[in-house]
């Protein structure tokens, strides 16, 4: 399983008996992943100008697509789909 957590204003998570308790995740999903497309608009400009490789291919797009079918699917149908 892979998993990504959202950014919160505060990563503190206090629990309790009355529960857990978190800050709720920044609104809007630029703010939350601001630093991820920072760092890959970043390498990709690094790279148009200096000509070197991309740290990320096509088939991580392929690959990346599949790990999407497959969850759409077993959300779908309910058992978990074997790759």
């Amino acid at each position: 399983m892979l998993q990504c957590g959202n950014r919160r204003p505060v990563d503190v998570v206090q629990s309790d008996s009355r529960g857990t308790h978190a800050d709720n995740p920044e609104a809007f999903f630029l703010q939350r992943y601001r630093d991820p497309y920072r760092l890959e608009i970043t390498h990709f400009f690094e790279v148009l100008r200096s000509g070197g490789a991309f740290g990320t291919s096509i088939s991580d797009g392929v690959e990346a697509r599949r790990l999407a079918d497959a969850a759409a699917l077993s959300n779908e149908t309910g058992p978990p789909v074997t790759m």
